[in-house]
C-alpha cells in the first residue's frame, strides 16, 4: 500500500476509535463526534479508494489530468471572483440583502458545481492548453 493511503487509512481508523472511546465515556458534545467520525470514515473511504487505484494499476494522476484539473480550478475561481464583484456591487446598490451564512453557502456550492462542470467539459474536450 503507497505510503498516502497507509497514513490517512491509519488516521482514519484511529480517528474513529477515539470517537468511539468518547461514546463509551460519554465525553464530547455530539457535535464533536459527528464531526470527528465523519472525518474519520472520509479518511477510511480516501485510503481504500487510493489503495484500490494502486492494485488495479490506473493511474491517478498524469499530466493531462493534472492540467485539466488546474484549468477546471482556475476557471471556477473566476467565476467565485466574478460572483463575489457582482454580489457586492449589487448590495452597495442596496438592490439586495443577502446574508453572510447564505453568501457563502451559495458560494461554496457555485464553486464546487462550476469546478465539476468544467472539469467535464474540458476531459470530454479532449486537448488542454
Amino acid at each position: 500500500m503507497e505510503r498516502v493511503a497507509r497514513v490517512t487509512f491509519v488516521a482514519g481508523f484511529m480517528l474513529i476509535l477515539v470517537t468511539v472511546t468518547m461514546i463509551i465515556l460519554d465525553m464530547g458534545g455530539d457535535t464533536a463526534i459527528t464531526l470527528m467520525i465523519s472525518i474519520g470514515c472520509g479518511l477510511l473511504f480516501f485510503s481504500i479508494f487510493r489503495w484500490r487505484l494502486l492494485r488495479t494499476g490506473e493511474i491517478f494522476r498524469d499530466e493531462r489530468t493534472q492540467k485539466i484539473h488546474n484549468s477546471a480550478l482556475a476557471f471556477s475561481w473566476w467565476i467565485a471572483y466574478l460572483m463575489l464583484a457582482v454580489v457586492t456591487i449589487l448590495s452597495v446598490a442596496n438592490v439586495i440583502d443577502i446574508p453572510t451564512e447564505s453568501f457563502t453557502t451559495i458560494m461554496f456550492f457555485i464553486m464546487i458545481g462550476s469546478y465539476w462542470l468544467f472539469k467535464r467539459y474540458l476531459s470530454v474536450r479532449g486537448e488542454v492548453a
